[in-house]
């Protein structure tokens, strides 16, 4: 089977944040908000003019989670206004995006550095990193959530999240993965992959040939090995390797250190952008979007590169799908 063809007018990509720099230590260029219509042929016909208003703080490594499909929530990050890349200094601050402004709160109860963050329901969404968890509502409420059950406090600091389906979700982080029941309101330890991913970047995908079977994609971390895990089995198979390669200094490196993964609307693709290849090819910034699907099985799994990028290279950014009839493109 081909791989689904054109992303249609699925709705448009917004990118937030990011950086270009060594950290906030050595701060690059902090990128502008951007709209890219995945629908395009690529080029300058692909980045939109739009009114969208900057974001409010300057943070690195967001959460980010969209409710009712169209309003956009941010949580946390690193602040870099205190350049303080390598402290423990996050940022409480969450904000939404409605009728086209950014609206503040409720905020975290506590600054938290690269969370991970996942919606409960239409309103409702849950802020995890290390072994606590945050649930928060767009009607102002917040309260502390069930803790993670693991050994070390850091495993989900800089982990990815996905809500399964209407009951369950998984957060994954290091080697180790958790299932949530929504219901219950209680973790459960699920199948470890076997493989360090410190920073991974995670998404929900359906098989083209049979939308009733579900996938964990995962991959980042300075590697391009891409994970897999069919929804209600308990094994990570090997998928294909994340095909983005740069040359620094004689080396051949994966640009998977700060890429941001998320999914289309249709739940058909999952688009990855931006990225770098770490601490050893500082300097390696990316502007380019791929895509995974998977026509026809788990080992069916395919990475190809998309003719649209963006305008600004840069990682630990935050992306999102919004709809075109929310938030349409308008060409320059």
């Amino acid at each position: 089977m081909q791989l689904y063809g054109s992303l249609l007018h699925l709705g448009n990509l917004l990118v937030i944040g990011g950086d270009n720099g060594v950290g906030p230590r050595f701060p690059g260029l902090r990128p502008p908000i951007e709209l890219i219509d995945v629908s395009s042929s690529g080029g300058a016909s692909s980045r939109c003019n739009h009114n969208i208003p900057p974001y409010p703080e300057k943070d690195l490594g967001e959460a980010i989670v969209l409710l009712q499909g169209k309003i956009p929530v941010i949580c946390g990050g690193h602040n870099t206004k205190t350049d303080k890349w390598l402290g423990d200094h996050g940022d409480k601050y969450c904000y939404h995006l409605v009728g086209g402004q950014w609206t503040r709160g409720p905020n975290l109860s506590y600054g938290r550095k690269n969370p991970t963050a996942f919606a409960l329901n239409d309103t409702a969404w849950m802020v995890a990193g290390g072994v606590t968890t945050e649930i928060l509502s767009l009607d102002g409420s917040s309260r502390q959530g069930p803790r993670l059950p693991m050994l070390y406090p850091k495993t989900i600091r800089r982990g990815c999240s996905v809500k399964i389906n209407d009951t369950t979700a998984i957060a994954i982080g290091k080697g180790d993965t958790y299932y949530y029941s929504i219901d219950e309101e209680e973790w459960s330890q699920g199948p470890s992959f076997g493989s360090v991913h410190q920073t991974p970047s995670c998404g929900l995908l359906e098989d083209l040939a049979d939308p009733s079977i579900k996938y964990i994609i995962l991959t980042g971390h300075e590697t391009d090995v891409t994970k897999i895990l069919q929804v209600g089995t308990e094994e990570w198979v090997r998928g294909p390797d994340f095909p983005n390669k740069v040359r620094w200094a004689g080396h051949r490196l994966s640009a998977t250190w700060g890429i941001h993964m998320t999914p289309t609307p249709d739940g058909k693709s999952l688009v990855v952008s931006g990225g770098n290849a770490g601490s050893v090819g500082a300097g390696t910034y990316q502007k380019y979007l791929y895509r995974i699907q998977c026509p026809d099985g788990i080992r069916s799994c395919k990475w190809e590169k998309l003719p649209m990028e963006m305008k600004y290279a840069r990682n630990w950014h935050t992306s999102v799908f919004l709809p075109e009839s929310e938030y349409p493109c308008h060409a320059y």
